[in-house]
């Protein structure tokens, strides 16, 4: 409830003792009107803030619709003299025929259509949500739609979107347009529910359809490497940095990109990788084994301030995946992308005769339907049994290297606490 004080002449010295004597015994607010310009006032809240305010109703709409309020600044930083002359303005644009409270709506809905601060509101929406992945998101689009930010999202065209988009194909950099097409599609539906734009521009656009010449490269994907393709790829590792390290990490996990280059020290424990739900693509925790495979590989990543198993460039997570990848086929000589490594490791598990069940939960699939919902068995000890024997067929293929010495002759279903310098 809301105590109305009697109209009297606002000064300095009844606004102090206003302010100072609180609020009557169960209210909410207080409001000190000024007798000398009606709708004029002090308001004090719970708590002790107080501003000055102008209470008032559009021209011509009488009590049908409630008082509308306009904040005219907080006392103590706002004079009297200064808010009495702005409620004076105030009060002659409402005889104009004109709704301040209305145009200050408009003006906060305006400033938060520009793209930049929209972006910054789905960027806290998607962190809400826990949406898996939120800075590579954002990165692609803060950088994908940069000479656009002091546009109003409602004032975009797919036009000025495509041609971002067109720009990135003609770079050679086909990964990061489609990540520029797919995420700016998904935040103007978003900013579309906002009432941020009327309308998703980009509804419906999709990936031109493929030539026959693209048809025929894109067969290539979702293959897995060959034996051969594995120890060329391996033993091109040392060459690539980092990159060789996650490269290396996928063969004998079969973690996703992400959760490679998120990867930190602190979620290596003991004998175990855990990806927690929020980094990981199905949202639910995921645990692999470290194997002597794996072991071999983390034991050689060096570390730094970064908290990063594998960093990129000045500490950062890592990208740039496009060119990256291209060293790592030209120096490798193996014509791979980096989920062949996941599939390389799924397609494994069935060769060295791993239950089809036991595969699925060890790559981090989750059960589907009444199966999942009833069956809570983690069936650890046979996803241990099935990264061993990946680990003692890669380390077999590649055993001249010499940090895998030795690696080979694990049995399957061993796993390797990492050495106490290398613990969370």
């Amino acid at each position: 409830m809301v105590a109305m004080k009697t109209k009297e002449a606002l000064t300095e010295a009844g606004a102090k003792d206003f302010v100072e004597g609180g609020l009557p015994e169960g209210k909410s607010a207080a409001i000190l009107w000024s007798s000398a310009l009606k709708g004029f006032g002090l308001r004090l809240r719970k708590g002790g803030a107080a501003s000055w305010v102008v209470y008032y109703r559009p021209s011509g709409v009488g009590r049908r619709e409630s008082a509308r309020t306009v904040t005219l600044g907080a006392y103590g930083k706002v004079a009297l003299r200064d808010a009495s002359i702005a409620a004076r303005k105030i009060f002659g644009r409402i005889a104009d025929d004109q709704d301040p409270a209305a145009q200050r709506r408009e003006e906060r809905t305006r400033e938060r259509r520009r793209l930049d601060k929209a972006l910054d509101g789905y960027e806290h929406a998607l962190i809400r949500r826990k949406i898996v992945g939120p800075k590579p998101i954002m990165s692609t689009l803060r950088r994908g739609l940069a000479p656009l930010m002091a546009r109003e999202v409602d004032k975009l065209g797919r036009a000025d979107i495509v041609k971002r988009i067109d720009g990135l194909e003609a770079k050679g950099l086909p990964g990061a347009a489609n990540d520029l097409r797919k995420h700016s599609r998904s935040f103007l539906e978003w900013a579309v529910g906002q009432g941020l734009a009327p309308f998703n521009v980009m509804a419906g656009l999709r990936r031109p359809r493929a030539s026959r010449a693209e048809r025929l490269e894109e067969e290539r994907a979702g293959q897995a490497l060959s034996d051969e393709e594995i120890k060329a790829l391996w033993m091109s590792c040392d060459a690539l940095g980092a990159l060789g390290g996650l490269i290396r990490l996928g063969l004998v996990t079969g973690l996703r990109r992400a959760e490679l280059a998120s990867l930190r020290w602190t979620r290596i424990l003991d004998e175990r990788i855990v990806i927690e739900a929020h980094g990981a693509k199905t949202g639910v925790r995921h645990e692999v084994p470290v194997t002597p495979a794996a072991r071999a590989v983390l034991t050689r990543a060096p570390r730094d301030t970064s908290g990063l198993v594998f960093p990129g460039r000045g500490g950062a997570a890592m990208s740039g995946w496009t060119q990256l990848m291209a060293k790592a086929v030209r120096t490798s000589g193996v014509d791979f992308r980096l989920h062949d490594l996941r599939r390389t490791v799924r397609t494994l598990m069935s060769r060295l005769g791993v239950a089809e069940d036991v595969a699925e939960l060890a790559i981090g699939h989750v059960r589907k339907g009444l199966v999942g919902l009833y069956n809570r068995d983690e069936a650890w000890a046979a996803r241990v049994d099935a990264f061993g024997r990946v680990s003692a067929h890669i380390a077999g293929i590649v055993a001249s290297t010499e940090h895998l010495k030795g690696a080979a002759e694990g049995e399957a279903g061993t796993v390797v606490s990492l050495p106490a310098a290398r613990r969370a």
